[in-house]
């Protein structure tokens, strides 16, 4: 241990110094996004995702607690049949005439702060924030740290409770960032590497904000890492790799779904030069494990599809707005210009 602090003592000093400056921009905070209070509703109001301006919950809520989520894991399937296939048209007129007959009324800074914190029934409640995702847009192990980390500041509201945990996946990507470094063989790069991103406005605020992108940046530079030992390696990847390819995976899937995109663009260009072997047995192995990848996150959150390719965030609100490949040739024809 002693000999990897004395081999590594610059780069730590020069961490721990990012660390101060983040940390001092981070107590000059005062100001908050309505995503930034999300953050923290999503994760640790026991009625609704949302902060709503007449009373605790929308209908949908109303309609899951009192109809749907009764009896056991087999009602509840039967009651979902119900509501959402068989009587869809009933369900929806209900959902209407709920939510349109409700006024707004004054919300105390009392129930705001309820909104924010965990108390009462809602310590280790994660069910509650799986399905307060599930009506979100977002995937849910964010917010999952965030009702962790939590629990220490019970019944009070804090900016360092997201930041706790922005700060810890910030020093986690300055390391892997070092190790990117030292896997292409650029160690001369590291120290200059670390300071022009860690003293970056764009890092900063990536800690700052109280959201995942720091989470989903170090997942994404440890997606990165690996893969480039896989192409060091000759493109041959063993059952280690493909373990440790699949924890990253999975959990960048279900951090922020941009990952997706990095994943994709990556994985299809090491199948490429995978295909330039020639090694059938090769190919279909790294189809079928990253189906199995896939798979497993999927099924851990399988509300995921709606989110990607139905929502008013994923690729199917894309197409219906202006065009999904319009939009994306916009996107390279932008890059195209700084390039």
């Amino acid at each position: 241990m002693k000999e990897w602090i004395k081999n590594n003592i610059k780069y730590i000093v020069i961490i721990l110094i990012i660390v101060i400056i983040m940390t001092f921009f981070m107590t000059k905070k005062e100001g908050y996004h309505e995503d930034e209070m999300f953050s923290y509703g999503s994760s640790n109001y026991t009625w609704d995702n949302v902060y709503r301006p007449y009373g605790k919950e929308d209908a949908t809520n109303v309609l899951v607690r009192t109809k749907i989520a009764q009896g056991n894991l087999f009602n509840i399937l039967k009651n979902v049949k119900y509501y959402v296939w068989d009587h869809r048209d009933e369900t929806d007129s209900f959902l209407l005439e709920f939510d349109s007959n409700r006024k707004p009324i004054w919300r105390t800074s009392e129930e705001a702060k309820d909104y924010l914190t965990v108390e009462g029934n809602e310590v280790g409640n994660y069910f509650k924030v799986y399905y307060n995702q599930a009506r979100d847009v977002h995937p849910p192990l964010f917010y999952f740290l965030v009702h962790t980390v939590s629990l220490f500041f019970y019944g009070t509201f804090s900016k360092y409770i997201i930041y706790s945990i922005n700060i810890i996946f910030m020093i986690a990507s300055l390391v892997t960032i070092k190790k990117i470094f030292e896997a292409i063989d650029k160690k001369h790069l590291i120290i200059p590497g670390l300071i022009l991103y860690g003293c970056s406005m764009g890092a900063i605020s990536t800690v700052i904000l109280q959201r995942m992108y720091a989470m989903l940046t170090f997942f994404s530079l440890e997606f990165i890492l690996i893969n480039i030992k896989i192409a060091k390696n000759d493109f041959q990847i063993d059952k280690k790799t493909w373990i440790e390819l699949g924890f990253i995976t999975v959990l960048g899937f279900l951090t922020q779904y941009y990952f997706c995109i990095l994943a994709v663009l990556i994985a299809l260009m090491i199948f490429i030069e995978i295909c330039r072997k020639k090694d059938k047995k090769q190919i279909l192995k790294y189809i079928f494990n990253y189906a199995k990848i896939a798979v497993i996150g999927i099924v851990i959150y399988p509300f995921a599809i709606n989110h990607m390719f139905f929502s008013y965030r994923g690729v199917g609100e894309a197409k219906m707005q202006r065009g999904f490949i319009e939009k994306l040739i916009d996107y390279f024809n932008l890059v195209r210009i700084f390039i």
